[in-house]
């Protein structure tokens, strides 16, 4: 990026996403669908680049880890830890309601941990008055 800002890389091969079925499609609606949020609990996208064979997402690097490799085992979380990481989460979901999105595929392995629990991973998240994703099912 020209501000040299810190980012996650996210890669596609081209020929390997565009074979499958909707494969396309499901890359453009991730696309669409992460540039909708700019909010604290939520990963943001910093753009989007192609090449000959690739694209690839820019996203906000995250120094943190995931959630669930302590969520395990609940009890190395204290109290407020916990209250801090559900909060987060429900403010990050309640952005995503005020824009009619649904995750649809919400685990410890997609919250990261830093200084806000950050939910990542927009793949499988649909707008939900789009019935061409709403009732496909995944995971």
């Amino acid at each position: 990026l020209r501000d040299q800002k810190k980012v996650a890389i996210k890669a596609f091969g081209k020929e390997a996403t565009f074979s499958q079925e909707n494969g396309k499609e499901a890359l453009i609606n991730e696309i669409k669908i992460t540039k909708m949020f700019n909010h604290p609990n939520l990963m943001k996208l910093e753009g989007v680049y192609e090449s000959e064979n690739s694209i690839y997402f820019a996203l906000e690097f995250i120094d943190g880890n995931p959630i669930c490799g302590r969520f395990n085992n609940l009890s190395k979380y204290t109290v407020n830890e916990r209250k801090f990481i559900m909060k987060g989460i429900l403010r990050g979901l309640a952005e995503m309601a005020r824009k009619n999105v649904i995750h649809r595929d919400l685990k410890p392995d997609n919250v990261i941990l830093s200084k806000e629990p950050i939910i990542i991973d927009f793949g499988l998240a649909t707008v939900a008055d789009d019935p061409n994703y709403l009732f496909v099912r995944c995971g």
